[in-house]
């Protein structure tokens, strides 16, 4: 799924189809730790950067926050403010909020998609009140590992994902990338994501895309993916598929 430019994709209601199923399955874990590591206080202003359909904007919400979301897409927007009313569409980078107006910000999975995520930062910091703490959550597409016996081709489809990704090393970037915009208290945790079978990490990455993009630039024949989805699918099947991934937590102060 590419979330870079949700308009001009294909299918932008299979994209805030994807969101809502994610929200309320393999992403609630992520959702909920984020709200706690953003310790909202009742009142408080709370800007959420690329709100997608708005699932967040409710938790917020229910937190006691005053939510407000941003979204680059007019589709994501609209779908947002059926869950709250306070949702801008707008570019990341050049957000229409004046300086110190918000108290936390939440950010996940946005950098990854974004051309400037330094102007994202450093446009976050403008509009934090002194103190306002910000929450983000990255993965790190390029250290996407897929077990298989002709460990070649996996890394030729590795490739590919990370090709399809603008930022797919954000997550690793991310820590210096903030501090570079003014924020402090900067924090980050690496963990490792894991994913059971084949099906599992296709809910979450286009990887028959990215198939597709290493057979057009030549650098998987197609004997060798035909033999390699076979393999994913028997692995599935008898239990030894596994994938892992790098997810990134990160807090810091403006």
């Amino acid at each position: 799924m590419s979330f870079a430019h949700v308009d001009a994709s294909a299918d932008p209601a299979a994209l805030a189809a994807y969101l809502d199923r994610h929200a309320c399955g393999p992403m609630a874990g992520v959702k909920a730790r984020l709200l706690a590591m953003l310790e909202v206080r009742p009142g408080e202003r709370v800007l959420d950067v690329g709100c997608g359909t708005g699932h967040d904007l409710e938790l917020l919400a229910r937190a006691g926050a005053v939510p407000v979301g941003v979204d680059a897409s007019a589709e994501m927007a609209v779908r947002s403010r059926a869950r709250c009313a306070a949702v801008v569409q707008a570019d990341a980078s050049r957000l229409p909020f004046p300086a110190g107006s918000f108290d936390g910000c939440r950010i996940e999975r946005v950098l990854l998609h974004v051309a400037d995520p330094a102007g994202v930062a450093a446009e976050v910091h403008r509009v934090l009140r002194s103190g306002g703490r910000l929450v983000v959550f990255e993965p790190v597409w390029a250290s996407l590992s897929i077990d298989s016996a002709e460990p070649a081709v996996s890394r030729a489809v590795v490739r590919a994902v990370a090709e399809g990704i603008s930022q797919p090393l954000i997550g690793h970037q991310a820590a210096s990338l903030l501090a570079g915009a003014g924020f402090t208290e900067v924090t980050r945790v690496d963990e490792p994501g894991e994913f059971a079978t084949w099906a599992e990490l296709r809910r979450t990455i286009d990887l028959d895309k990215a198939v597709g993009r290493a057979l057009s630039r030549a650098k998987l024949s197609a004997e060798a993916a035909a033999r390699w989805r076979a393999e994913m699918h028997s692995r599935s099947a008898d239990g030894s598929f596994h994938a892992t991934l790098t997810r990134t937590f990160l807090t810091a102060r403006a």
